[in-house]
């Protein structure tokens, strides 16, 4: 019986922990990285483009769009 995969977003604007964290998930047969973003904003962009998540692990402190508001953003 197979299962679906579980679908993870990953917000941070420092691009080495963004590519580390997704390579370390990509070494999961049930995860799978959806998209990657430098900050909320483009968090946005990003779900208009992409499956919705069912997980996203966010920075709190980025530039543009930070962890709080982009968190208040998607809890609307």
């Amino acid at each position: 019986m197979e299962t679906d995969k579980i679908r993870i977003a990953i917000v941070d604007d420092h691009t080495l922990f963004r590519n580390g964290v997704a390579s370390l998930m990509s070494e999961f047969a049930d995860l799978q990285v959806v998209f990657e973003a430098e900050n909320g904003q483009q968090m946005q962009q990003a779900l208009a483009k992409h499956p919705s998540p069912d997980v996203v692990l966010m920075d709190i402190n980025m530039p543009v769009m930070d962890g709080y508001e982009a968190t208040a953003w998607l809890k609307k």
